[in-house]
C-alpha cells in the first residue's frame, strides 16, 4: 500500500481518537467543575466518535444521573417553597437531563405542567 493511501485510511481513524480524547478531558473538567449538562455534552460527544466504549458509556450515564439528581434536589425545594417558576425550570432540566424518562414525564406531568 502507497504511503498516501494508507495516509488515507489511517486519517479519519486519528482524527477520531483525537476527538475521543478531547471530549473525554473535557468531560472530566466539567465533572470536577460538577458542571453535569457540559460533562453530559461531553460524554455523548465522546461516544459519537466512539459508542462501544464502556468508559464513555458510564461517564455519560453517571453525568446524566447527577445532572438529573440535581435538578430534581432544585424542584423538590422549590415546591417545598412554593416557588412555582423554579419548579418548572427544574422540572425542565429533569427532562433535559434523561429525555422522554418516567421520571421527567411524571414531574411534568405534576400540577405545576
Amino acid at each position: 500500500m502507497s504511503p498516501p493511501r494508507l495516509l488515507i485510511i489511517a486519517l479519519p481513524l486519528l482524527l477520531a481518537g483525537c476527538t475521543f480524547r478531547a471530549a473525554m478531558t473535557r468531560g472530566q473538567e466539567a465533572v470536577d467543575r460538577a458542571d453535569w449538562p457540559a460533562a453530559a455534552r461531553a460524554y455523548d460527544e465522546a461516544l459519537a466518535a466512539d459508542p462501544e466504549d464502556p468508559r464513555a458509556q458510564q461517564a455519560a450515564a453517571d453525568a446524566r444521573a447527577r445532572w438529573q439528581m440535581e435538578a430534581l434536589a432544585t424542584f423538590d425545594q422549590a415546591l417545598a417553597a412554593g416557588d412555582l417558576a423554579t419548579a418548572r425550570r427544574a422540572a425542565d432540566e429533569v427532562e433535559r437531563a434523561r429525555p422522554g424518562e418516567a421520571v421527567g414525564a411524571d414531574v411534568r406531568g405534576g400540577s405545576i405542567a
